[in-house]
């Protein structure tokens, strides 16, 4: 569902694909942060902007994915500018995930992600939401979702207590497969079944 989120993005590509430094610079806040979850850092906008000016004059595209309440959004973003000595296009892929100031003008916060990440970023995009737009029993059942999509880095990292931290007690797993674990009931069930799994494997890696 398009919401302002959405809007102001679209508005922002069309502008940035213009070319036009000063309109782009004015569709930030002058207290917007990017965090870039791939090099584990967050930039304030002095800093971005000096580089990203140097990126004025590529193409950018963004597909929405997910929206959140009023103001976040979650887009794919392709980024396509001249290699600076082959002649031809260098391509950067991320996840984009957005909030808006309350009308829509600017945006106040980004994050950025590798595009293997997809649960990382949907799992954000409800963190996101839920500390800005949600309260009560809302935010936290918010915050219990975006814990469930971080659960395949939970079990990359073999930490089973916080693995069943993200199982409801009455957690039900069904495995149709022929030579599968069948019905599991309850989240010791669940935990026990994944870490005999992951030490038959040698290791669980679980993608999204």
């Amino acid at each position: 569902r398009p919401n302002l989120a959405t809007r102001f993005c679209d508005r922002w590509a069309a502008t940035w694909n213009t070319g036009d430094a000063h309109a782009i610079r004015g569709l930030h806040d002058d207290r917007h942060v990017v965090v870039h979850h791939e090099w584990d850092i967050a930039i304030d906008r002095r800093t971005e902007w000096e580089g990203e000016q140097r990126l004025i004059g590529s193409h950018v595209e963004l597909e929405a994915l997910a929206t959140l309440g009023e103001r976040h959004a979650l887009h794919r973003l392709r980024i396509t500018l001249p290699h600076p000595s082959s002649g031809g296009d260098v391509l950067h892929d991320r996840f984009l995930v957005s909030r808006v100031s309350p009308g829509g003008e600017c945006t106040v916060h980004d994050d950025t992600f590798l595009p293997e990440h997809l649960h990382r970023a949907l799992a954000c995009l409800f963190e996101r939401w839920a500390d800005d737009e949600l309260d009560g029993a809302d935010r936290r059942r918010a915050r219990t979702i975006a814990t469930g999509l971080r659960s395949n880095d939970v079990v990359a990292g073999r930490d089973w207590d916080a693995y069943r931290s993200t199982l409801a007690e009455d957690v039900v797993q069904i495995d149709n497969r022929p030579a599968g674990a069948g019905e599991l009931h309850g989240p010791d069930a669940v935990v026990a079944w994944i870490r005999e799994l992951d030490s038959a494997a040698g290791g669980l890696t679980i993608t999204t």
